[in-house]
């Protein structure tokens, strides 16, 4: 009976190390780089540089962007002749053209 109280126990303060020390690496997994942040996607029409022009939604349309310097993606598509016509700022967000592995970025 003595062995078996001893294993229960054991294996008790094994699994509560396992979770403490499994716990962090979840958290850190899980709050790593922009695991909160919001992607955006241009609308078919319109300057890049302008907080209407982006949506939540693949086709441009949702929840515009507030600023464009809050944590967030963008990605330019829908767009045949995207065009940026003030200085734009995204901070340190990122901007994705296409799909990321076929565009062609032609400036001018």
């Amino acid at each position: 009976m003595k062995f078996f109280l001893q294993a229960k126990f054991i294996k008790s303060v094994l699994s509560k190390k396992i979770i403490c020390l499994t716990l962090p690496i979840f958290f850190s997994v899980l709050f790593a780089g922009n695991a909160f942040a919001t992607t955006y996607y241009s609308k078919s029409t319109g300057n890049l540089d302008v907080l209407s022009n982006w949506g939540t939604n693949t086709d441009g349309t949702g929840t515009a962007p507030t600023s464009f310097t809050t944590t967030a993606t963008y990605i330019i598509q829908n767009n045949l002749t995207p065009t940026i016509g003030a200085a734009w700022s995204v901070g340190t967000n990122s901007v994705t053209v296409g799909n990321g592995s076929a565009a062609v970025l032609q400036v001018l």
